[in-house]
């Protein structure tokens, strides 16, 4: 699968508290504010939608500092908010010239790949304890673009076709199928609106038979299976040319789903099927 990572130093914007105050609360010094890098990484499994990666904080002030959890929020395109998360760093506070990191997994539904892209905002604080002086901290961190994982799901599947071509004494023919099918995918997909049809290119459709809605389960073997009547087909089938052999044609057809969203894409499988008729002739 593609990857996406996002480093990007975050730059603060202060809340509450002026740059006038600040230097005066730290002796004229300043405070220097932590550097922040943020690796953000989307994936899909488990039928959800995952945010992972870590966020790194470096301390280049002089004073140790005490930290607020972070609170990440994930917003839409139109700004709605998907999801809020809290993280917490792997210390209470960081020394001066430490560094420290807050890793993260945030779960998102799937419905989320409705959308083109996602931002991410954060808000926290921090103590200086040499100086006094909290600030609190708010600002957008990342954009994150959904586009190359819905283009992951569009994978080549895995088929294995099988077929059985009977008729019983009175000339009536059936069909076996069996389809065995691997989902490439790291979510499951449904098949809707799926049809069979068993055709042939001189005389056109024979039958057609909707299939019932069926889940793809990712990696591993999935069936579609069952029997088409295709009554008495030897008319159909039989030319001048006796001897000749008269495929049937199929096509398995629908469209899969991601489950939760709008993302759909085509489903086709063409094959053919050979049917040979022994005539006899009575002396």
């Amino acid at each position: 699968m593609k990857r996406l990572s996002l480093l990007l130093l975050m730059l603060f914007i202060v809340c509450g508290c002026s740059p006038f105050v600040v230097k005066l609360a730290t002796g004229g010094r300043g405070v220097v504010l932590p550097q922040v890098v943020a690796n953000f990484e989307p994936v899909l499994k488990e039928n959800k939608l995952f945010i992972v990666g870590s966020l790194v904080i470096e301390n280049t002030s002089e004073s140790d500092i005490k930290l607020d959890r972070i609170v990440l929020v994930f917003k839409d395109e139109k700004g709605k908010i998907i999801e809020k998360a809290a993280l917490s760093w792997q210390k209470a506070s960081i020394a001066y010239r430490d560094k420290l990191e807050a890793p993260l997994e945030i779960k998102l539904d799937l419905s989320v790949l409705n959308k083109d892209y996602i931002s991410v905002s954060v808000q926290t604080g921090f103590t200086y304890k040499k100086f006094n002086t909290y600030i609190p901290v708010k600002n957008e961190l990342a954009v994150i673009h959904l586009g190359f994982l819905k283009e992951s799901i569009n994978r080549t599947f895995c088929v294995t076709t099988y077929t059985k071509v009977y008729s019983n004494i009175l000339g009536g023919v059936k069909m076996d199928y069996l389809l065995q099918i691997i989902n490439p995918a790291a979510i499951d997909l449904l098949l809707e609106k799926g049809v069979i049809r068993i055709y042939t290119n001189e005389k056109g459709d024979i039958t057609k038979t909707a299939l019932p809605a069926t889940v793809f389960k990712t990696n591993q073997e999935n069936q579609i299976k069952g029997t088409l009547d295709l009554g008495n087909i030897f008319g159909t089938l039989i030319k001048l040319d006796f001897g000749k052999i008269h495929p049937l044609r199929l096509r398995f057809s629908g469209q899969l789903r991601v489950p939760d969203t709008d993302i759909r894409m085509p489903f086709q499988i063409e094959l053919m099927q050979e049917v040979d008729f022994v005539l006899q002739h009575k002396k």
